[in-house]
């Protein structure tokens, strides 16, 4: 830094060399001459000597501090900060923007996650590099650990609330950050709020059948109590872990009745999502057998599904496959969104000579099945995020009626 010391010899070395050498006033120009270099020479060696230069950054290509053909450039940063080269910025703070999909709403919750490029955030034993909470205003990174012009695979971690995002490999583009302030703008852009799974399937017999009202259970006009013998039907229910009883009651397990069955039984299975504003994304029907006493797969020797009334889901007809391999049938293209529901019948023949007490399975709607192919597995669309998203619904299945 030029002192005060410094301006007052530089006055004198100029007001010298001026008289001597441009004014003439004194007969030898080599002292006029050697004034002026010194003053010169005075000025250099003090700017030289400090150690707080400051220079702005600026985009590739914008500027003579980093050059029109981008060429990395070292500085150093005020207060003696680390050195940075080129456009590799560190960011101290990130701003990220989102909105929730269909509403005119921020999305404040969340946290944002950077990866190495080359590493898959689906495997457990990748950590992210960086992570920075998502808010109404920031999310702090002060350790300058996530720089400009430096590529990262980022990823939205919506928690419960929304679906996660990946957004892929991406480089923080220099147009987005302010170089006066070390603030970076990201825009996630839209993001899916989870939506309600509805109950598709009401165990409990209603109705009477005047209005020609179905039931979940066999398809059939209900009636009022299922209690009395005269009026079971092949289907029978029981609470969880108890002897199959003749009135059901909201999720009971179903049981088939070979004495009174002919072998064939429908279900009227209603998919259905609620909540404003949401959806569910890979929604889908998943067939799960029982770890302890799971069929054996020749139980049911048919099951095909029809569209009885709503919106068309693209249910494919025979869907025997999918039980059999305990695969989930895809309910959509894709997204569901909120408001939208479909009546489906599904027809299932069964093996009376096959089906015994031992045949437990399961049917669920749930979300994210193009992510694992087992409900009761993990949802995981990145390592640690919330396994599942929306909360799934079930249909159990008992075997035959003891």
């Amino acid at each position: 830094m030029v002192t005060m010391l410094g301006w007052a010899l530089l006055l004198i070395a100029g007001w010298l060399g001026y008289n001597l050498f441009v004014k003439k006033k004194w007969k030898s120009r080599a002292i006029g001459m050697t004034a002026l270099f010194a003053a010169f020479l005075v000025v250099g060696l003090n700017v030289a000597g400090t150690q707080d230069t400051v220079l702005t950054y600026l985009p590739t290509g914008v500027g003579s501090s980093v050059g029109a053909s981008g060429s990395s450039l070292s500085v150093t940063t005020p207060g003696g900060g680390t050195s940075v080269s080129g456009d590799a910025v560190p960011i101290s703070t990130l701003s990220v923007v989102a909105k929730q999909t269909y509403a005119d709403t921020a999305v404040t919750t969340g946290i944002l996650n950077f990866y190495d490029p080359t590493k898959d955030p689906n495997n457990p034993n990748v950590n992210p590099i960086q992570n920075s909470p998502v808010g109404l205003s920031v999310g702090s990174n002060a350790n300058g650990t996530i720089k400009t012009g430096t590529p990262y695979r980022i990823v939205y971690d919506g928690g419960a609330t929304f679906y996660d995002k990946d957004l892929g490999v991406m480089t923080l583009d220099s147009k987005n950050y302010n170089y006066q302030t070390g603030r970076y703008l990201l825009d996630l852009g839209n993001i899916n709020a989870v939506a309600t799974i509805d109950d598709f399937c009401n165990e409990v017999k209603s109705g009477d059948g005047s209005g020609g009202s179905k039931t979940c259970l066999n398809g059939n006009p209900g009636t009022t109590n299922m209690s009395a013998i005269a009026l079971r039907t092949e289907l029978v229910c029981a609470s969880s872990g108890a002897a199959p009883v003749s009135n059901c009651s909201a999720d009971s397990v179903i049981h088939y009745n070979s004495t009174i069955g002919d072998g064939v039984f429908d279900t009227y299975f209603t998919f259905s999502v609620s909540s404003a504003n949401t959806v569910l994304q890979d929604a889908g029907l998943c067939f799960t057998f029982d770890s302890t006493n799971p069929p054996s797969g020749g139980e049911i020797t048919a099951l095909t599904a029809s569209l009885d009334s709503g919106t068309d889901l693209g249910v494919p007809s025979d869907i025997l496959s999918y039980w059999r391999n305990q695969l989930c049938v895809p309910l959509g293209s894709g997204v569901l969104k909120a408001g939208t529901t479909a009546t489906y019948k599904l027809t299932w023949t069964v093996s009376e000579a096959l089906l015994d007490t031992n045949a437990d399975f399961t049917v669920s709607m749930d979300d994210l099945t193009k992510k694992t192919q087992k409900p009761l597995a993990n949802d995981i669309v990145i390592a640690g995020s919330t396994p599942t998203k929306a909360t799934r619904d079930l249909w159990s299945f008992g075997g035959q009626d003891s």
